[in-house]
């Protein structure tokens, strides 16, 4: 088996699942919660083992020398973006003053440069000289490149070491300052800082580098480790609690469905729903649930239903993998019993008059104009009747206005059962009343208005001990669809009520 082909692919292996990692939260950054730090990181170690395969496949010493500068634009760099993302992760809520982000990357960026004249110039502050060693059992049979050590190889390795012990002990301080969950992350990332400050320390103790470099597989394992441990709780345990204890929790019922629309599962809030009526593995069709209903959730269409009382809106979502594959169906019952009933009662407060729970004036142009604008009554008769109480200030004047209302109240009962179920019946505004009959002559509405005025005639109107008789008068005014305006003949109708106000009151009168 060839064991250094096998390396070589790993190594390229990391490099471009590091690159994609990279991209992957450079291009989610909000939901990495802003940390480019890590993206910037695993690029670099993109970079580093891309560019290290790279020097395990050639074969001449020129070609490993330019693949090892390459990487060199990456290794110096990793030490003082660990120590940024560990301020980030500590302080997220903290920006980084100038001198943080610079002091820590001074001597990785002059290493940067001095690297990338060693060997192509006598300048050997870095490498002291390059050879290529043949391959034996330790490197897997690969040609590996030997560098002699220069000043400034231990002072950047001591500057890394430094570095990755200030990010283990930043983590133990966070640590120490934090509870639950980011406490235990911030215990697991200490001892990974510092573990990586132990593979550094190795480079140390020989004035060449030897073998294959095994850092680069160390800080691979550390980054994905940090990577994991920094969304483990999020993406591992947090999201999915949370998503378990939405749907557990939910006070809605849902049903989770596969792709053949079988009944899979249900949360606790179905128990109270329908636990009865279904099972598990049951066809969406044999339910409890209505034919139309049951089309309306297959063609993933929001659908209003009614079970045991209350009222729901039911929505359909499609599962859907990562790639699109459907999964299956959710089913929500969205109860909206109180907010559709708070919803009816302010409606009926808008159009409703408060005191005697008939129309209001608004309400009244509305309900009438519909009638007539109903494209099936394009012709037709229809008839108006205005009424008011004769003398109604006395009433308030000698029992005062509360004995005033109850008397609006019971004439405005009296009114409403003298007419049929298709007149319209506000309250006008004081004590005036308005009547609009579709489909009546004047003739009609006139025999409607006597019935009235005779039994509020003859009506006692009681509170408590105290008992009140009233008279009204009414004027009427006949229209027809497309022969003038409603408030036309309302006027019309106003100036009859006025002619019987005139006429000693008491009495119907109609105006053509």
């Amino acid at each position: 088996m060839r064991f250094d082909i096998i390396l070589i692919g790993f190594t390229f292996a990391i490099g471009i699942i590091s690159v994609g990692i990279a991209i992957a939260i450079a291009t989610n950054l909000r939901r990495a919660h802003g940390f480019w730090q890590l993206a910037l990181m695993f690029f670099l170690e993109g970079v580093y083992a891309t560019a290290y395969a790279l020097e395990l496949a050639s074969t001449t010493v020129e070609m490993k020398i330019l693949f090892n500068h390459i990487q060199y634009f990456a290794v110096p760099i990793l030490a003082p973006i660990w120590l940024m993302l560990a301020m980030k992760f500590g302080f997220r809520d903290r920006k980084l003053k100038w001198w943080q982000g610079v002091v820590p990357l001074i001597i990785p960026t002059f290493v940067v440069i001095i690297v990338q004249f060693t060997y192509y110039t006598p300048l050997d502050w870095y490498y002291t000289f390059a050879e290529m060693l043949e391959g034996g059992p330790s490197t897997l049979g690969i040609d590996v490149l030997v560098l002699g050590k220069g000043w400034l190889y231990y002072i950047q390795a001591f500057h890394n070491l430094l570095v990755l012990a200030l990010v283990g002990a930043m983590y133990i301080r966070i640590a120490t300052n934090s509870t639950g969950i980011k406490r235990y992350q911030s215990w697991i990332l200490s001892s990974f800082g510092f573990a990586a400050s132990v593979f550094i320390s190795t480079t140390l103790f020989n004035d060449t580098t030897f073998g294959l470099d095994y850092v680069l597989y160390a800080i691979s394992i550390i980054s994905f480790v940090v990577l994991y441990f920094m969304f483990r709780f999020e993406l591992f345990v947090l999201t999915p609690s949370a998503h378990q204890a939405t749907f557990e929790k939910a006070l809605d019922p849902i049903l989770v469905l596969d792709e053949h629309h079988d009944i899979i599962s249900w949360n606790a809030a179905f128990d109270d729903f329908g636990k009865d009526v279904v099972r598990f593995g049951m066809p969406l069709a044999k339910s409890f649930l209505p034919e139309d209903a049951v089309e309306a959730f297959k063609g993933n269409e929001t659908v209003p239903f009614e079970h045991h009382g209350k009222r729901y809106i039911a929505e359909t979502f499609p599962l859907t993998a990562k790639h699109g594959q459907l999964n299956g169906y959710i089913i929500r019952f969205n109860d909206m019993t109180s907010y559709l009933e708070r919803i009816e009662k302010l409606d009926y407060e808008a159009s409703h008059d408060a005191l005697t729970n008939i129309l209001n004036r608004r309400a009244f142009f509305e309900a009438a104009s519909a009638h007539l604008d109903d494209p099936n009554r394009r012709n037709g008769d229809y008839a108006v009747m205005m009424i008011d109480i004769d003398d109604f200030k006395i009433v308030n004047d000698t029992h005062g206005h509360p004995i005033g209302d109850v008397v609006l109240e019971e004439l405005a009962r009296i009114i409403r059962t003298s007419l049929d179920e298709h007149a319209i019946l506000a309250r006008y505004g004081g004590e005036e009343f308005v009547v609009f009959i579709g489909g009546a002559r004047p003739e009609d509405a006139r025999a409607v208005a006597e019935r009235i005025r005779i039994a509020v005639e003859q009506a006692c109107f009681t509170v408590g001990e105290l008992g009140i008789r009233i008279t009204i008068s009414i004027g009427i005014k006949g229209g027809r669809v497309g022969g003038g305006t409603l408030k036309e003949t309302i006027k019309g109708a106003d100036e009859a009520l006025y002619i019987s106000k005139r006429s000693n009151k008491n009495i119907v009168t109609t105006v053509l």
